[in-house]
């Protein structure tokens, strides 16, 4: 019987002395890195790089002062668009478009441009915060305008930091804006947009919220 007793503690002890050890090796365990086509995946490492590639790519900025069309740009004053285009030839009230603002919308209709301008709680004032431009008797400060070649846009501004190819015959190469003038004011996204190589379209916006 005291042997029988002596065998169950030998056990009873072996048992806890492992569940110890496999504890303490659990808690020292360092999480391995899962490689897939030479890219770390799931680990800060990884996050970093596409930080950094992301940083590189955005290293291709437009001057803010670069799109503009006859000094009419993000910012600008609804009554000083009005002043160098005259009247539009339509006006839609958007109300309150966007969902992070009391703020209202409203879009200015030329032909072959369109403006929307939304409301400054601060200036009480309408200012533009997207353009496109369809025509090319709008032409930017840089000399591009609707029709221009794709090698000659990107003589101009660099390659893109994204670009969408071949979606519905359309390829648009998207650029990063800088206010050099404003820092403190968001330069926003501009997107040019080709067919058969030639521009057709030209968009440039800003992220109200």
């Amino acid at each position: 019987m005291k042997r029988s007793y002596f065998y169950l503690a030998i056990a009873i002890l072996t048992f806890a002395v492992g569940t110890f050890f496999a504890f303490y090796f659990y808690s020292q365990k360092i999480e391995p890195q899962f490689v897939l086509q030479n890219e770390t995946v799931n680990t800060p490492s990884k996050q970093i790089l596409q930080t950094e590639t992301q940083g590189e790519k955005t290293l291709n900025l437009i001057n803010f002062d670069d799109l503009k069309i006859n000094g009419i740009g993000l910012s600008s004053f609804e009554k000083d668009l009005v002043k160098k285009f005259g009247k539009p030839k339509k006006l839609r009230n958007n109300g309150n478009f966007y969902n992070c603002s009391d703020e209202y919308s409203r879009t200015l209709f030329y032909e072959g441009l369109e403006i929307d301008v939304t409301h400054n709680s601060e200036s009480k004032k309408y200012e533009i915060n997207e353009i496109d431009i369809s025509s090319s008797k709008f032409q930017l400060v840089s000399g591009i305008k609707i029709g221009d070649d794709i090698k000659h846009v990107l003589s101009k501004f660099g390659d893109p930091y994204n670009q969408n190819i071949g979606y519905a015959d359309i390829d648009q190469y998207h650029f990063m804006v800088t206010n050099k003038n404003d820092v403190s004011n968001d330069g926003g996204v501009a997107t040019f947009s080709f067919r058969n190589n030639k521009l057709v379209k030209i968009h440039w916006h800003y992220n109200f919220c």
